[in-house]
């Protein structure tokens, strides 16, 4: 199909993946795998012989799912390479620190709104990591989340820039804000 003489879309032939796009895929996919509530080590290891170990550990990082990985490479006691369980175990060690201050964080913005009566409900990552993960280090992010209601955001906003806080909020009203 074109309009004119330009064409709409690429009209050669589609070609097979290339054995690089193969290889990714299948390390992506083993990734999801290894990930998976309910997971056997032994099924899991069986299908994994072939993978390329250090890019594993790369891939994992680059998806954010390192933390997760190396949580459950050491639960299920697998030998890995040194070089590729040594980039998970910093990058979870990294990712541990980083919740630990984001936590540390939040607990002082909870309490200085208590102090002011107010409210916020916590959203997202910060929800989950404590929700839904076995340690905050598991889920990482990279802010934290707060919703307050319209009558709380004047006062959550001078709450938030007295400790330091800048950000924004949407109102169809006012617009974004802190």
């Amino acid at each position: 199909m074109s309009v004119g003489n330009v064409p709409l879309f690429d009209q050669k032939k589609a070609q097979p993946p290339s054995m690089a796009t193969q290889s990714a895929t299948h390390t992506t996919q083993q990734l999801l795998d290894i990930l998976r509530p309910n997971q056997q080590p032994e099924a899991w290891f069986e299908h994994a012989k072939r993978l390329n170990w250090d890019d594993f550990a790369v891939r994992a990082i680059a998806f954010g799912l390192a933390p997760q990985l190396h949580a459950v490479l050491k639960t299920w006691d697998i030998p890995l390479p040194a070089k590729a369980m040594a980039k998970l175990a910093i990058t979870y060690k990294a990712q541990a620190k980083r919740s630990e201050a984001i936590y540390a964080q939040l607990a002082q913005v909870l309490t200085a709104c208590a102090a002011e009566n107010l409210h916020p409900v916590c959203l997202k990552g910060i929800h989950l990591a404590a929700t839904y993960y076995a340690e905050p280090a598991l889920r990482p992010m990279n802010d934290i989340d707060l919703l307050f209601t319209l009558e709380e955001l004047p006062q959550a906003e001078a709450v938030l820039l007295s400790l330091g806080y800048g950000g924004k909020h949407k109102s169809a009203e006012t617009g974004a804000r802190v």
